[in-house]
C-alpha cells in the first residue's frame, strides 16, 4: 500500500487569534502588576537604582513574553493530522527535542469523532479525536482543527476500507485452525474492531454448527 497523501489537516485561524488574545491578557497582567510595584516604590520614595533594577526587570519580562507569544504561534502552525492510505500521522513542534511524528495506522484505530460548539460550527473548527483499538482511555485529541468534520469523516472512511479488507481476507482464507482457535481469533477481531458484534455473532455460529 503506498503512503500517499490524503488530506492535511491544520489549526484553525480561530486557534491563532486565542493565542493572541491570550498573551494579550498575560502582558495586561504583568505590565499592571509592574506598575503597580513601581508606584508604590515611588510613593515610598525607593533608591533610585531599585527603580532601575525594576525598570529593566519590567522590560525583560515584556520581551520574554512577546517571545513567547511569537513561539506559540509558529508551534500551532505546525501541528498537522496527515491522512495517508497507511495512516493518521500526527505532526507537531518546533524544537527538535520536543518535536512529535507518530504515525498511527489503522489497524490500530477504533473510531474517530470530532466535538463542536454553536460558534466551533459556525466558524467550521472543532476538536478532533481518534480513538485508539486499545479504549478510550487512548484517545487522542487536538482542539480548534480546521474542518473538523472532514478531517474524522476521511479517517472513518478510510477505517471502513481497511475493514473491509481485512474481512475479505478472513472469508478467502482456508480454515486450518481449530474451532476453539478460531472463535478466540474472532473474539480479536470483535474486540479490535475489525468486525462488528452482529458479524460476530454469525460468524460465531457458523463455526459452532458446523
Amino acid at each position: 500500500m503506498s503512503d500517499k497523501t490524503i488530506y492535511t489537516g491544520r489549526k484553525s485561524f480561530v486557534a491563532y487569534i486565542s493565542a493572541i488574545i491570550g498573551q494579550l491578557i498575560f502582558i495586561g497582567i504583568i505590565n499592571g502588576v509592574f506598575y503597580g510595584i513601581a508606584w508604590g516604590m515611588g510613593e515610598g520614595e525607593a533608591p533610585e537604582t531599585a527603580l532601575r533594577y525594576l525598570s529593566w526587570a519590567w522590560q525583560g519580562v515584556n520581551v520574554y513574553v512577546v517571545l513567547m507569544a511569537i513561539y506559540s504561534l509558529f508551534y500551532i502552525r505546525t501541528i498537522q493530522w496527515i491522512i495517508s492510505d497507511e495512516g493518521v500521522r500526527i505532526k507537531g513542534g518546533i524544537l527538535p527535542w520536543r518535536k512529535n511524528d507518530i504515525l498511527h495506522p489503522y489497524e490500530t484505530i477504533f473510531e474517530a469523532y470530532y466535538e463542536f460548539g454553536f460558534f466551533a460550527k459556525l466558524f467550521r473548527y472543532g476538536e478532533c479525536s481518534i480513538r485508539r483499538a486499545e479504549g478510550i482511555t487512548t484517545a487522542i485529541s487536538e482542539k480548534r482543527m480546521h474542518n473538523a468534520a472532514r478531517i474524522t469523516g476521511l479517517i472513518n472512511e478510510k477505517l471502513q476500507l481497511v475493514r473491509k479488507e481485512i474481512r475479505g481476507k478472513v472469508a478467502t482464507t482456508p480454515t486450518v485452525r481449530t474451532d476453539t482457535e478460531e472463535l478466540a481469533h474472532l473474539g480479536q477481531l470483535k474486540t479490535d474492531g475489525t468486525i462488528s458484534m452482529e458479524e460476530f455473532e454469525i460468524m460465531k455460529r457458523k463455526i459452532i454448527e458446523r
